[in-house]
């Protein structure tokens, strides 16, 4: 159950060059400057048994939870050295985990659609059951809203299972790509994110929308800040745009990688906001800082694919899974932490 310490990676801006060590999880890059550089480790998490791994999520930097192909959703600290603990399992494969701000629940999503929303600390489950075309979603600050839907936005009380149905988006923004990220902000604010923009609704007025934010840009992958301040944008063309959602203003262009056609999927605003990360279809992972635009991690996965990046809850750590290009290999979980 110990961590597997694979890398301890600084990396910034200017004249890089490979660290000669590959460790199997790939290798890294760091800069030479003479400036001090905050250093970061990269380390992967424990499995759970032979189970295979489908869905990770992060609770605090040192709590995460883990669903699995048999429905089962485990709890790994890594402070305790014993098995992972069984929180709780769904039927069918666990497809999603979802974790509110205040890290109180897990919504765990299976892949017919069904969703239990369990309390950390102990209490009865809540279930529900949404289209499981539609199951990824969010989970409000308390966990008692979980927020979905492709193209039509819906909020489900968790505790009772019952569901408001927002309207389509107003013409001319119908008919665009499926929402990619939602935040219900603790000023009642519902948050939706598309490739093409955010929407701003009223949760107490379902009806009103304001003007998209958007990136001006060929966005590939969208998500939000927890306070909904901020949305980063990946691009086709291997850059992060971060947009302020209520002036709907550019703020930073982040060049993340120069190589043609690299794709950005996947994006993340680190929780201070003093970070963000990308995923790129080349396989790496990079971490930047927001304020100076300057890179202090980038690491290559060896025989992997990113497939997502996301903020550790109360920390600026950041959680990586990658997809192993063997057919049959689970998930794997890694956590980029600050030494």
């Amino acid at each position: 159950m110990a961590l597997v310490l694979l890398a301890a990676i600084g990396a910034g801006v200017g004249v890089a060059l490979w660290n000669p060590h590959k460790g199997p999880g790939g290798h890294s890059q760091r800069s030479e400057q003479a400036e001090p550089r905050p250093r970061f480790f990269l380390s992967e998490l424990p499995t759970v048994g032979q189970d295979r791994v489908t869905a990770v999520a992060a609770i605090s930097q040192r709590l995460f939870v883990l669903g699995t192909s048999a429905g089962k959703v485990h709890l790994v600290s890594l402070d305790d050295a014993t098995a992972p603990q069984l929180l709780t399992s769904v039927p069918g494969g666990v497809e999603d985990l979802h974790v509110s701000r205040d890290r109180s629940t897990v919504a765990a999503v299976s892949d017919t659609g069904f969703i239990r929303a369990v309390k950390i600390r102990g209490g009865a489950p809540k279930d529900f059951k949404i289209d499981p075309d539609e199951a990824a979603g969010t989970l409000s600050r308390s966990g008692q809203t979980f927020v979905y839907g492709n193209f039509d936005i819906h909020l489900v009380n968790v505790a009772t299972g019952l569901s408001i149905a927002y309207p389509d988006k107003p013409p001319p923004d119908s008919g665009r790509t499926a929402y990619e990220d939602w935040a219900v902000t603790d000023d009642g604010r519902l948050l939706a994110a598309s490739l093409e923009g955010v929407e701003t609704w009223r949760t107490g007025n379902p009806r009103y929308t304001a003007k998209p934010a958007t990136c001006q840009c060929a966005a590939n992958g969208v998500k939000l800040s927890d306070d909904g301040q901020l949305a980063i944008f990946g691009t086709a063309d291997g850059h992060a745009v971060t947009v302020d959602v209520e002036t709907r203003t550019v703020l930073h262009d982040k060049t993340v990688s120069a190589l043609p056609d690299d794709h950005i999927f996947e994006v993340a605003v680190l929780g201070s906001g003093r970070y963000y990360a990308a995923g790129t279809s080349s396989s790496r992972a990079v971490m930047w800082e927001a304020e100076k635009q300057q890179t202090v991690w980038d690491h290559t996965f060896s025989q992997q694919d990113v497939s997502t990046v996301s903020a550790v809850p109360g920390s600026d750590s950041l959680l990586v899974v990658t997809t192993p290009h063997e057919e049959e290999g689970g998930l794997r979980a890694w956590i980029v932490s600050r030494t």
